[in-house]
C-alpha cells in the first residue's frame, strides 16, 4: 500500500505545479481526500518550498473581514469524519478568522513569500450578497465588496475578504458552461498595492480552517497565475507587486542626547 501512496502522492504535487488558478480545484482536493482516507487535506501533501528568494520583506497585508448571516447560520457540520478540522463553533469571530490568516501567512512563509498580514476589521454585512434566481451572483458581489473598500479610502496595501456559505451556488460557472457545478472565490487580480482596490468573494465553511481558499484568493490578489506552487514567473510578478508596496521596516530606538546640567 505504501508504494501506491507515495506513487500518488506524487502525482499530487505534480498536477498541483501543472495546475492553474481558473482550474477547478473542488472536485480534485475530494479525490485526494478520498485517496488518502481523510487523514490527510491535499495542500498538507504539498511540501513547503523555502529554497527560492525571499521576497515580500517587510510588506504588511491589512485585511478587513466581511461576512453575511448566511456564514455563521449552518449549524450542522457536513462531515463528522472530520471532526479534527472542525473548531469551536462557539469561538469568537475575530479569534477565528485570527487563527485562519495565521494559517495563511505562514503558507506564504512556508514559500519563501514573508508578507505580514494584519486584521483590521472584522464586521458582520448582509447588505453586499448578490443573487440571481437560485445562484449566489459571485461577480456582482465581488463589485459591491470593491465599491464598498473603496469608499473607505484605505491604503494600497488593504484587502477587502467576504466570506459567505450559502446553499446558492456561484453562479458564473453555470451561466457560462450550462454545468451543476461551483467555484469557490472570485477576486481581483493583479490588483494589491495598486490604484485599484483589492477584494475578494469566499465560499467558505465556518469553523473549517481550511484555508486554501484565501490563500488562492491572495495569490491571485498578488499577481500570481498559481497558488498551490509557485512558478517562476509567478514569483516575479509577485515581487513587481510588492515593489509598489509600502515597506515597513523597523528601526533601532534613537537614543535620545543627555541635556547638560546647568
Amino acid at each position: 500500500m505504501k508504494p501506491i501512496l507515495v506513487f500518488f502522492s506524487a502525482c499530487v504535487i505534480a498536477a498541483a505545479n501543472r495546475a492553474t488558478v481558473q482550474e477547478s480545484t473542488t472536485e480534485d482536493a475530494k479525490k485526494i481526500e478520498r485517496a488518502f482516507s481523510g487523514k490527510q487535506q491535499w495542500w498538507n501533501v504539498l511540501p513547503p518550498d523555502n529554497t527560492s528568494e525571499k521576497i515580500g520583506d517587510g510588506v504588511s497585508v491589512y485585511a478587513h473581514i466581511i461576512y453575511d448571516s448566511n456564514y455563521t447560520g449552518v449549524t450542522n457540520r457536513r462531515d463528522k469524519g472530520n471532526s479534527e478540522d472542525v473548531t469551536d463553533p462557539d469561538i469568537p469571530m475575530e479569534d477565528y478568522f485570527k487563527k485562519l490568516f495565521e494559517q495563511v501567512q505562514q503558507y506564504f512563509m512556508n514559500h519563501s513569500i514573508n508578507v505580514n498580514f494584519t486584521i483590521r476589521t472584522v464586521s458582520l454585512m448582509n447588505n453586499l450578497s448578490v443573487f440571481q434566481g437560485n445562484w449566489f451572483d459571485e461577480m456582482k458581489t465581488l463589485k459591491k465588496v470593491e465599491d464598498y473598500g473603496h469608499s473607505l479610502a484605505e491604503s494600497n496595501n488593504t484587502i477587502f475578504y467576504f466570506y459567505t456559505w450559502t446553499k446558492h451556488l456561484f453562479a458564473a460557472p453555470f451561466l457560462t458552461t450550462g454545468r451543476h457545478h461551483s467555484t469557490s472565490d472570485v477576486e481581483t487580480s493583479g490588483t494589491f498595492c495598486s490604484a485599484k482596490t483589492s477584494a475578494a468573494v469566499i465560499r467558505h465553511y465556518y469553523t473549517s480552517l481550511i484555508y486554501w481558499t484565501t490563500v488562492k484568493s491572495t495569490a491571485v490578489i498578488f499577481g500570481s497565475t498559481h497558488f498551490a506552487r509557485f512558478s517562476p514567473e509567478d514569483r516575479k510578478k509577485m515581487n513587481q507587486t510588492f515593489s509598489r508596496c509600502p515597506v515597513h521596516i523597523s528601526k533601532e530606538p534613537t537614543e535620545i542626547p543627555e541635556i547638560p546640567s546647568c
